[in-house]
């Protein structure tokens, strides 16, 4: 099995476009997990150990995602979200 998660917040290049896009969503419930939970030392080994599973590579790597800039090739790709947002610009 495979399992990705992401970094801690501070090794993570998404941290600031989580934070924005947090920034525009109701706030979650108390003692909901954010996005970096399971980034936390142990968490991840702590949850394999409980269900019986071992971990055999524990490995940071590139997951990059491209966001295309706002005009036809985001269009193309997202749709024109623009009357859908209640917002000029998504």
């Amino acid at each position: 099995m495979v399992l990705g998660i992401w970094a801690k917040p501070e090794l993570s290049e998404a941290t600031n476009e989580l934070k924005a896009i947090g920034s525009l969503l109701p706030p979650l419930p108390p003692g909901t997990p954010g996005p970096f939970a399971l980034s936390e030392d142990g968490k991840i080994e702590g949850i394999f150990k409980n269900i019986g599973l071992r971990l055999l590579q524990k490995t940071l790597v590139a997951c990059p995602f491209f966001i295309p800039k706002r005009g036809r090739e985001g269009e193309e790709f997202y749709g024109d979200w623009s009357g859908r947002c209640g917002v000029e610009q998504c």
